[in-house]
């Protein structure tokens, strides 16, 4: 299924995630992603892996870099998110345009820089030569620079200007934080453009998505085996116990056969892409329940390394994907028609 090199990057991917990010995953949720572990990301490449060599990119192919955004997310899947936030949401924003891309890209891909775009409802205008308005959920609302759509058709980077107006507290991917923010700033760069990029670049990494759901779900699962393999009740293991095996057993296979799928995919904007998200989403929402369930009270400790995979994976829902929206649309590719309420 995967060729030398796309399996050479998964085993980086793996040995980066469980070198970097295993023992530090509590203190990412607690304090987010600080300028060294951005330093590490950069210099292993992930940050600018299927961006084009000439802004410092790997020009990695796309299942090399949903292998790796697997690989992390079984250990953090806020690093994950960040690394589709630099790379694939603001990344390729930036480079729709050549003079964005040649004053910014490099500065993502090294990780000298960090940015942040809104995934939501934003209200900003041009005024007089400022932009001016808010957005009320905008993630990693401390990063260096927002790339954000105001009218009439301007596609604008700002450096300072956001204040942030109140602290959302987000249940998932708490180190990455989510805020209500007034924007009162002079753009950097000013780019036109015909419609807002920000659906057309969430569109693309459909893929991207199901690769960090996917992973969560395969964390989840392996926690919830390992555990049943150590802890008893009455006199038994829990993985001797029929209807948890065959849970397990089940999950595992739905696992396996969604992988094969997801991978499979050669467009990433097509029908088969939009359902491969839409199925991560959930596969990677029931079993991270299953293993909560397995672990019972011990499941709600953060140390478990567990309740995040709970908490993330419906945040992950939230965040990229409007889940009315994408199904309708979805709905028109598979039926032809649109179903109405």
């Amino acid at each position: 299924m995967f060729s030398e090199d796309q399996l050479l990057m998964r085993s980086t991917a793996r040995e980066f995630a469980q070198r970097e990010l295993a023992q530090r995953a509590e203190k990412i949720e607690k304090e987010g992603i600080d300028n060294e572990l951005r330093s590490k990301l950069a210099s292993a490449g992930f940050l600018g892996a299927m961006l084009p060599s000439k802004y410092g990119g790997s020009d990695l192919d796309r299942t090399s870099f949903m292998l790796v955004l697997q690989e992390i997310s079984k250990y953090s899947p806020t690093t994950a998110l960040f690394v589709l936030l630099q790379h694939s949401l603001v990344g390729r924003t930036l480079i729709r345009d050549l003079s964005l891309a040649e004053s910014y890209v490099q500065d993502i891909v090294s990780g000298k820089t960090s940015w942040t775009l809104p995934l939501f409802q934003r209200n900003l205008k041009l005024d007089g030569g400022r932009i001016r308005g808010e957005i009320p959920y905008l993630p990693l609302p401390r990063a260096d620079f927002l790339v954000s759509y105001a009218d009439p058709k301007t596609l604008v980077v700002i450096k300072g200007g956001v204040t942030e107006v109140r602290a959302h507290h987000s249940l998932g991917f708490r180190g990455l934080g989510l805020s209500h923010v007034s924007v009162d700033s002079v753009a950097e760069k000013l780019s036109q453009v015909e419609v807002d990029p920000t659906p057309k670049v969430l569109d693309e990494a459909s893929l991207e998505v199901a690769a960090i759901a996917l992973g969560m779900a395969q964390a989840s699962l392996e926690r919830a085996m390992d555990y049943s393999k150590s802890r008893r009740a009455f006199n038994s293991l829990l993985a001797e116990f029929q209807p948890l095996a065959f849970q397990l057993l089940e999950y595992d296979a739905q696992i396996k056969a969604l992988e094969r799928f997801i991978y499979s995919i050669k467009d990433n904007e097509s029908l088969e892409a939009g359902e491969a998200k839409l199925l991560s989403i959930d596969l990677a929402k029931r079993m991270s329940r299953i293993s909560l369930q397995v672990h019972g009270g011990y499941g709600y400790f953060e140390y478990t390394g567990v309740e995040k995979f709970y908490r993330d994976s419906a945040a992950l829902e939230a965040m990229v994907s409007d889940q009315v929206g994408e199904k309708v649309k979805l709905s028109v590719l598979l039926l032809g028609v649109e179903p109405k309420i």
